[in-house]
């Protein structure tokens, strides 16, 4: 198989962000830069801006309304990305999180990974939790 790269396997690569944590798009420059990945950088919602109907919906799923706020901020701003993929007619989309750490050989596992997956594919999960991965 031919060499892949994200940017060309993917219509557009969304980078989900708070405004007020400019140290953590930094850190994503940094991370997209060492992979060569161009994306968008794209506002989240801040759970803490809600009401409080906008966050009762899920609190009882959570231990506190912190917690709940969080959980509800990260489901609109999820929304948010798939109406704007809709929107522009994106096909295929990578999401990222701005917490992320692209382990060593991202490039090869993604290539990897792209010729492993079906042609019918819905959701492909890159990702991990850091305490499940050894080598970032």
């Amino acid at each position: 198989m031919n060499s892949i790269t994200l940017n060309e396997f993917v219509d557009k690569v969304y980078c989900l962000n708070l405004k007020n944590r400019t140290d953590r798009m930094i850190h994503m420059d940094d991370q997209f830069s060492i992979i060569g990945v161009e994306y968008e950088r794209f506002d989240a919602v801040n759970g803490r801006d809600l009401s409080e109907e906008e966050i009762t919906v899920c609190h009882d799923d959570f231990k506190t309304k912190d917690q709940a706020r969080g959980a509800q901020g990260a489901i609109k701003t999820h929304r948010s990305v798939l109406k704007d993929a809709i929107d522009n007619d994106y096909e295929k989309i990578a999401v990222f999180e701005d917490d992320l750490v692209f382990c060593s050989d991202f490039k090869d596992r993604f290539e990897y990974y792209v010729s492993s997956v079906p042609n019918d594919w819905d959701i492909m999960y890159l990702g991990c939790h850091y305490h499940a991965c050894p080598n970032p």
